[in-house]
């Protein structure tokens, strides 16, 4: 609900209802059917993980790890509604990294025994995000050790992920010193278990031999396809601007997202190389139309540079063409820049910004070539809303194009 922090492109938005609807039918989407070889008690296929738990996305000044305030009453109202609605039946939930009303999540007994267990029910496996344990020693200064941690937090949920916390090994000392209760452990692992039991692991443990056969058949990049196809939204279109003649004589294709595959954060690199570019696509359909129209495209600028070299020739293939189409957005690191020093996303993890502008020399990339005179139409392809109020106002379309899938 912080539309600057950078992980606000991983939620489905602001409204509680919709964030439900759409979680609830990705959890069950996920689950749904059984596992090859799976007992007849086996409930899911695979264990959905709804995150995070409970929050995180409204942090003061849009920082990434801030506390969020807001009481008892916005709590249950704003922030645990779509939970409650998608959640209750996934055989995974994780904590949030932050706190709510000065209280760390991850330690929060209200939150996740009072509410997630006792009042909803639940009975499955809640685990934290990596390295968050830590964070009640070097970021909440709620406990002073690493044993403190374990122990704080062992009785709220079933395990911790790791990825530079593992407070969770000084549970054995702990147990063998007498400062510690066995019984918590005990506790702490029957979460897990019912996840196994529902999976039908301990049946069948082993993942399909032959699971490379169900990626990427054909149907299911048709059903890509159209889903991407739907996901686009129409901003402004002054004077029937779109859609573009079949018979238009020349289209400038220009932007730092013209010739880019962009799938958001978190994404494994490798991946992209089964994308289309925006690009590819106006190639391929110009080819399978037999359509005269000709294609001129140029880059215009980077994702995040204010170098303005390249903007005289985006420039001049819009004087070549008949309609410029602009392609701007933000730029999310894939999984392998993701921890990689240096690295210059506009948006996703670590990313947070003060405000929703463009970033760089894109917006006078789109001024430069409105000022041609051409009908400009400005594609926001992006992982969060941009607000740029002079393209609102002087673009001819715009479009707005979250990070789309394979077929984009």
């Amino acid at each position: 609900r912080e539309l600057r922090w950078g992980r606000v492109e991983e939620g489905f938005g602001e409204d509680q209802f919709l964030t439900g609807e759409l979680g609830n039918a990705f959890v069950t989407g996920l689950q749904g059917g059984k596992r090859r070889g799976a007992g007849q008690n086996a409930i899911a296929r695979m264990a959905a993980t709804c995150k995070h738990f409970a929050a995180f996305g409204s942090p003061q000044g849009g920082l990434n790890l801030a506390q969020v305030s807001g009481g008892e009453r916005e709590l249950r109202t704003s922030y645990l509604k779509p939970f409650n609605r998608a959640c209750l039946n996934a055989l995974s939930i994780m904590t949030a990294y932050s706190s709510y009303d000065g209280v760390p999540a991850i330690a929060n007994t209200h939150l996740l025994t009072d509410i997630l267990r006792t009042e909803w029910g639940y009975k499955y496996w809640v685990t934290t995000d990596a390295g968050s344990v830590d964070l009640l020693v070097n970021l909440h200064g709620t406990c002073d050790t690493r044993e403190c941690a374990a122990k704080t937090t062992v009785d709220n949920f079933s395990g911790e992920m790791g990825g530079g916390s593992y407070t969770f090994l000084t549970l054995q000392d702990q147990v063998k010193a007498g400062t510690f209760s066995m019984s918590s452990v005990d506790g702490a692992v029957k979460g897990l278990l019912r996840v196994k039991f529902a999976m039908g692991l301990f049946e069948n443990p082993y993942p399909y031999s032959d699971y490379l056969s169900t990626l990427r058949t054909p149907a299911s990049r048709a059903i890509v396809h159209s889903a991407d196809a739907e996901t686009i939204v129409l901003l402004e279109n002054k004077k029937n601007t779109l859609p573009l003649k079949k018979n238009i004589g020349a289209v400038a294709l220009l932007g730092p997202h013209a010739n880019r595959v962009s799938f958001g954060d978190y994404v494994f690199y490798n991946a992209t190389k089964n994308g289309i570019t925006p690009l590819d696509g106006f190639k391929q359909y110009i080819a399978s139309s037999s359509s005269a129209t000709k294609l001129n495209y140029a880059e215009g600028s980077k994702l995040w540079s204010n170098d303005e070299s390249q903007i005289a020739a985006a420039v001049d293939a819009a004087k070549k063409s008949d309609v410029a189409v602009v392609m701007v957005g933000t730029w999310s690191l894939d999984q392998t820049l993701l921890w990689t020093p240096g690295t210059n996303a506009t948006t996703g993890e670590h990313v947070d910004v003060s405000d929703l502008g463009l970033v760089g020399a894109q917006l006078k990339l789109v001024k430069a070539v409105k000022a041609t005179g051409k009908p400009t139409v400005v594609v926001f392809v992006s992982g969060k809303p941009i607000a740029e109020p002079w393209i609102q106002a002087n673009a001819d379309a715009v479009i707005q194009q979250f990070y789309p899938g394979e077929q984009g």
